[in-house]
């Protein structure tokens, strides 16, 4: 009786050893399926290094692959056709903040783009977009400012011209549940992508500098049981609809 009683409480030690590894694994999006409105459609799917993301291999024949610096993202690599198309570069504050982004393209005539971020202590940053070669990126094309809420989404965004006129104005809104992205490490650093670890867009407004609307899109989501997105509709003020799937490792 003694050896059964040991045997059980082994077995049931060892059964509460998997549980809790198995909740120590962090949830990540292994694959994204993308409807468009003319019913075509794209597939990424995502590679991983414990929760740091190596790469992403879409079915249009791109890949792009993540390079870091602890838990950083520095560069971004992109492929098409295992042909070098557009490479980002990415520098921090002393907040870990991105404080200069660098756009390379790989095009016929090359070309770059280098923004400058400088953050403020209101919850909103300004930013500086300049444009030049691979060397120097010089002349200045257009600039803005950003506002995030206490969260630290970005809720607003300015372009304005390089003399300060008006261009646009961009609005989001987001709800509560967790985004697919959440538990990719360093992705939050990258607000201007569209990365929010807290909450997925739900509605996003663009207004030109008379205030008009130029245009918006609807988010309607589906979440499984952790509270991630299974499934979002996208209706843009066009008609125009895109559906997304996502899948996890989990």
């Amino acid at each position: 009786m003694k050896k059964l009683f040991t045997l059980v409480s082994v077995l049931i030690l060892v059964l509460s050893s998997c549980s809790s590894e198995d909740n120590s694994t962090p949830i990540l999006i292994s694959k994204l399926i993308t409807t468009y409105d003319d019913g075509s459609s794209l597939t990424i799917d995502y590679s991983y290094s414990s929760n740091k993301l190596l790469e992403e291999t879409w079915s249009s024949g791109g890949i792009r692959k993540y390079f870091y610096e602890n838990d950083l993202i520095i560069k971004i690599e992109t492929k098409t056709d295992n042909v070098l198309t557009k490479e980002l570069f990415y520098e921090y504050d002393s907040n870990n903040k991105v404080s200069i982004r660098k756009e390379y393209y790989y095009t016929a005539s090359p070309f770059a783009f280098k923004t400058v971020f400088n953050y403020f202590s209101n919850n909103t940053a300004h930013y500086e977009v300049y444009r030049g070669d691979f060397i120097e990126q010089n002349e200045l094309v257009y600039q803005g400012d950003y506002l995030f809420n206490s969260s630290g989404q970005l809720i607003s965004s300015t372009s304005e011209t390089p003399s300060g006129e008006l261009i646009n104005t961009n609005l989001i809104s987001y709800d509560t549940n967790n985004s697919p992205f959440k538990n990719i490490v360093g992705f939050e650093k990258l607000y201007f992508n569209g990365f929010s670890p807290i909450g997925n867009k739900i509605e996003s407004k663009e207004y030109a500098s008379n205030n008009a609307l130029m245009s918006s899109a609807i988010r309607q989501y589906q979440y499984n049981s952790d509270s991630y997105p299974s499934s979002c509709i996208m209706e843009f003020d066009t008609g125009e609809i895109t559906t997304y799937e996502y899948f996890y490792n989990q």
